[in-house]
């Protein structure tokens, strides 16, 4: 939120106002200030696919197996959730669920289930670290690493 709207704008918020009524709020002001930003991400793809995997949001309906194209709703792209782990026909790299919801002991690295899932949210907006995921053409196999923890947003400044 820091880039998107100034710390001017946050001290307008009265405080006695609703969740609704901040996120109207802030709905109008990033509007205002970043239409054209929030006009072309709304016109970008949900998912990309290539041969190897399908780099989605949250996930596919993997019950339709093949026909996950026809048979995957928007919001499942986007909302997803539980994660799905195990076997598909294509591999699957996903965010949306964070990855200490996967990995046993609380990790926040990609997860891999040793199958056709990673899952890559490593809730930077709590650890200030992204994970990076990376295919190598070549030898068709994944890599990843975690980014260095970044200062926290009101040290960054």
């Amino acid at each position: 939120m820091h880039s998107f709207v100034t710390e001017q704008f946050v001290d307008t918020i009265p405080t006695s106002a609703t969740s609704a009524q901040i996120n109207a709020m802030i709905r109008r002001e990033l509007l205002a200030r970043h239409g054209a930003l929030i006009f072309w991400l709304r016109g970008l793809p949900l998912l990309h696919e290539e041969d190897h995997a399908i780099y989605v949001h949250a996930g596919v309906d993997e019950e339709a197996g093949q026909l996950w194209r026809v048979a995957t709703p928007e919001h499942v792209l986007t909302e997803k959730y539980p994660a799905s782990t195990g076997p598909f026909v294509k591999t699957i790299v996903a965010g949306h669920v964070r990855t200490s919801e996967l990995h046993a002991d609380g990790s926040h690295e990609v997860f891999h289930d040793g199958a056709s899932h990673y899952y890559i949210d490593a809730a930077v907006e709590e650890t200030g670290r992204l994970n990076v995921l990376k295919y190598d053409v070549e030898s068709r196999e994944f890599s990843w690493r975690m980014t260095p923890a970044a200062s926290p947003p009101s040290e960054a400044r």
